[in-house]
């Protein structure tokens, strides 16, 4: 029974190696390549998972992953600058994998390797040096007479852009939103981006346009801010207060 079962996966394996293409590519290009050792690896690993299953939270992105954002937008979400070549690029969990956070896409966030590095050791650093953290529990914005409590720092775009077309300021027909230097669109009438690669967390809004909200916390702040200008209100009209909780480290 159990040489039976080793068998059905040194048979599935094999069918990899063989018939994968993406897999079959990590060998014919650069075989020596530390990148290319890595997607080989990982391309294994969810094979084995798919086969035998796993109970373990993954800790890793999939390379997958990695490339539709690279593809979508090759900009890192920490330093905002073009990330030349997929080899330099990393993925970087928005809500941290140590304090909790998933790997799943809608956590996942496109950065350089040495970004992501950095943010790394000046957390490590952080946690070494303080004796209380701070944690932000939730944020109220205010815009004019309108106020939302929003637990997520995407809701803090979804709204905003939602206080434009309650006053009739982004309209059914101001699509596509696009910043200058991203390849991604902000508002479509489909959650599609330019080069046709599905919206990786689209929010239907109320007048039937869909907002991309991928994104970390001072990117989607930033868009924001971009998004008040496009229309000709001045960013400060927007008002954040934190809910701030201390905890003992």
């Amino acid at each position: 029974m159990v040489y039976n079962y080793i068998d059905t996966i040194k048979e599935c394996l094999m069918s990899l190696m063989t018939n994968d293409d993406s897999f079959i590519n990590t060998i014919d290009k650069s075989t020596g390549s530390s990148d290319m050792i890595l997607r080989r690896f990982r391309i294994w690993e969810e094979q084995l998972e798919h086969i035998i299953g796993s109970t373990k939270e993954r800790r890793c992105f999939s390379y997958k992953l990695k490339d539709e954002l690279y593809r979508a937008d090759p900009t890192c979400m920490i330093c905002e600058q073009r990330i030349q070549i997929i080899d330099d690029a990393a993925l970087d969990h928005i809500h941290q994998y140590w304090m909790g956070g998933k790997t799943i896409p809608e956590n996942a966030r496109l950065t350089h390797r040495y970004c992501n590095w950095s943010r790394a050791k000046n957390d490590r650093e952080i946690i070494h040096v303080t004796k209380k953290q701070e944690t932000i529990n939730s944020r109220t914005i205010i815009l004019e007479n309108d106020t939302h409590s929003c637990k997520y720092a995407w809701e803090i775009l979804f709204y905003t852009a939602e206080w434009l077309i309650k006053r009739d300021i982004l309209k059914r027909s101001d699509f596509p939103i696009q910043f200058p230097g991203s390849k991604r669109y902000l508002i479509n009438d489909n959650p599609v981006h330019s080069n046709g690669t599905n919206f990786f967390a689209p929010k239907y809004l109320s007048n039937g346009l869909y907002i991309e909200v991928h994104a970390g916390t001072e990117q989607l702040l930033n868009n924001t801010s971009k998004l008040l200008e496009r229309f000709g209100i001045s960013k400060d009209s927007l008002k954040i207060k934190e809910d701030i909780k201390n905890t003992e480290s």
